[in-house]
């Protein structure tokens, strides 16, 4: 059976069947912080490497700074992963309305739920932005030969950047589907 919240503890297995619950309520965040855990994980390895871009003092000193910051964004994501904001809004919509002071309580308690749920997928965004600044280092020095792993990884930071401002609510930030049309016959004018 798959489980309806997201710990940084399961195996990928458990975190794709999670995901794909009908029973989560916070998927596309959950996928968001996932993506781009995983492009800051790719950065953290190549910056790791033992060769740099030129073989320098510098490469290597710089490469070590930016680790430091990718291992903080690394447990940060790890963590907005496992925030749980929807259970607290749907315990605040449970709560009783049978009086007036209950109703406020209980306005108010939603309100404070909705606010820390948009804070999860604004922390991934932040996060994702200092993984994507990080990588400018990254390319500019690490080594030539894991091009590819840092283009991978730019590549899932943007996904995660991505995904979450969709889930933060701004539906105009991805591409419009537009409705395909056939050629008609040519028109005369």
């Amino acid at each position: 059976m798959p489980q309806s919240s997201i710990s940084s503890f399961m195996t990928i297995g458990e975190l794709y069947a999670a995901i794909a619950s009908a029973d989560m309520t916070h998927g596309a965040v959950s996928a968001s912080a996932v993506a781009a855990g995983m492009g800051v994980s790719l950065l953290v390895m190549v910056a790791a490497l033992p060769k740099t871009r030129s073989g320098s003092l510098d490469d290597r000193t710089a490469l070590m700074g930016v680790t430091t910051t990718l291992i903080k964004v690394q447990r940060q994501l790890a963590e907005a992963l496992c925030a749980d904001s929807a259970s607290k809004i749907i315990a605040a919509r449970k709560m009783s309305q049978a009086t007036d002071r209950q109703r406020a309580e209980r306005e108010a308690a939603i309100q404070v739920a909705l606010r820390a749920a948009v804070d999860v997928p604004l922390d991934v965004m932040r996060l994702s932005v200092t993984g994507l600044k990080q990588a400018c280092t990254v390319a500019s020095r690490g080594c030539r030969a894991a091009t590819s792993d840092t283009e991978l990884a730019v590549a899932l930071l943007r996904g995660g950047l991505v995904g979450a401002r969709f889930n933060a609510g701004d539906r105009n930030a991805g591409p419009k589907c537009r409705r395909s049309r056939r050629p008609g016959p040519a028109r005369r004018p």
